[in-house]
């Protein structure tokens, strides 16, 4: 079987994604599983110097959004085992 998943590089929420994805495969005992990674930008009007994150999000979602978008995502690589910030 082959899976295309498009995927932004930037976006925290791909490495859940992934973790799920590789437990369902593992869980329904799938075999021969290729995947295919493709890219997706997200934002392409951002300049390729970058902003900073949380200007970008703040501007995006509003200041109380912004702040549980901040402290959603950490919390949801702990429950996958994964570390966003390399603690």
């Amino acid at each position: 079987m082959r899976v295309d998943i498009y995927s932004d590089n930037i976006c925290p929420w791909r490495l859940i994604g992934k973790r799920h994805f590789d437990r369902a495969v593992r869980e329904l005992g799938l075999e021969d599983v290729q995947v295919r990674w493709r890219p997706y930008q997200l934002y392409p009007r951002i300049p390729s110097a970058g902003v900073p994150r949380r200007e970008f999000m703040r501007a995006r979602l509003g200041d109380a959004a912004t702040l549980n978008y901040f402290g959603l995502i950490p919390g949801c690589h702990r429950v996958e085992m994964l570390s966003l910030y390399g603690k």
